[in-house]
């Protein structure tokens, strides 16, 4: 699993979150990069004198924000996400950048974070996709002076599943939607019991009347007007019990369409 060490400011970084947090400016974070350069070895120091970051590899989506658990009003996360689409070769992300612009100026790298243990971002060549998503926290100063340039498209936020959960919430829970399920199939299943017994119990009827049918002609027709007899009456009571079978199997489905249809709407 990819762990990652804590973000630094660049020195850049820094003078403009001294601003911010003055009230003096605005800013915003416009995009995310990865670099396969291992920058673990160097100092706090080295990483706030960067003003590039080397060997960039790909640039990804920030998809969403979130509120820090340390200090909301200074500190601001966002979810940055990587894929591996359409790319040629696999790398180590040993390093993450974040790029902000000043109301007015120049997108300037703005924070670093480096790998303790880098997520191995595969090539793209056999067409497997790959999502590389992480959390990153940075200071900005002061954060309702803050904009960030979240990727709309395609991209599904906590608000948009919070949205979701209360007009669920307005509706039904799953687990009332289960329930009626369950009893809508528990109600099908007594129908289809009822109605085959009573198509087994007309059979049984017919059959009887068969065998009755047959002891009567027994002496007192020919051999050949039995046996067309039986042969008539095997042929209606197997027609019977075909159709009332139909008929069972297209009333089950009919009740257990009914009870879904009706479920969904409520």
């Amino acid at each position: 699993m990819s762990k990652y060490n804590k973000t630094v400011l660049t020195n850049a970084g820094i003078d403009l979150a001294k601003k911010v947090n003055a009230g003096q400016t605005k800013f915003s974070i416009t995009k995310a990069a990865t670099s396969s350069e291992n920058l673990s070895d160097k100092s706090i120091a080295d990483l706030q004198n960067m003003t590039e970051l080397p060997s960039i590899m790909q640039y990804g989506e920030i998809s969403d924000v979130e509120d820090s658990a340390q200090d909301k009003d200074t500190v601001i996360g966002m979810d940055l996400e990587f894929t591996n689409k359409e790319l040629a070769h696999g790398y180590s992300v040993n390093t993450i950048g974040l790029y902000a612009k000043e109301d007015g100026g120049n997108e300037f790298l703005y924070a670093i974070a480096t790998a303790v243990d880098a997520e191995h971002m595969p090539d793209f060549n056999n067409k497997a996709m790959f999502q590389f998503n992480i959390t990153i926290y940075v200071v900005v100063g002061r954060s309702s002076n803050v904009t960030i340039n979240v990727t709309e498209e395609d991209v599904t936020t906590k608000q948009d599943l919070e949205t979701v959960k209360t007009e669920l919430g307005q509706k039904a829970n799953s687990t009332d939607v289960t329930k009626q399920i369950n009893q809508a199939k528990s109600d099908a299943e007594k129908y289809a019991y009822d109605q085959a017994k009573l198509n087994d119990d007309n059979f049984k009827g017919l059959k009887q009347r068969v065998d009755n049918h047959d002891t009567a002609l027994n002496g007192k027709a020919s051999k050949q007007d039995v046996t067309d007899a039986k042969q008539y009456a095997d042929s209606a009571a197997k027609t019977a019990q075909s159709n009332a079978k139909n008929y069972t199997s297209s009333q089950i489905a009919n009740y257990y369409n009914k009870q879904q249809t009706d479920t969904s709407l409520n």
